[in-house]
């Protein structure tokens, strides 16, 4: 049986819309280093990855569909990237496709 759940498209979650970074903000800009600091507390992810890294994959595994762990998740909800919708998953807000936009440089979002 396939998987039941529906991706972004298929919910009708804005993907035709385009985003771009017509201010030229820097991620730094959206989330400064005191509010990363602040919301990941304690948080680990391993000696290789940044707590800036875990944000910036996240937002783009949270735009491609994609799941991760309760604690990324939670992370990014904190920071107001994420809207998160319990037994539906969870999408981008307005301030976590900015973010997107500006950390991986993306203009659009099909």
């Amino acid at each position: 049986m396939l998987c039941a759940k529906k991706t972004h498209y298929q919910q009708g979650v804005a993907m035709k819309e385009f985003w771009k970074n017509e201010d030229g903000n820097k991620p730094e800009d959206i989330i400064s280093e005191e509010e990363v600091e602040s919301v990941h507390g304690y948080a680990q992810f391993g000696p290789f990855h940044t707590k800036r890294e875990i944000i910036n994959r996240g937002v783009l595994k949270c735009a491609m569909g994609y799941h991760q762990g309760n604690t990324a998740r939670h992370i990014l909800h904190d920071h107001g990237l994420i809207d998160c919708m319990y037994g539906e998953g969870y999408r981008l807000t307005t301030k976590g496709r900015a973010y997107l936009v500006a950390t991986w440089n993306i203009e659009s979002i099909n």
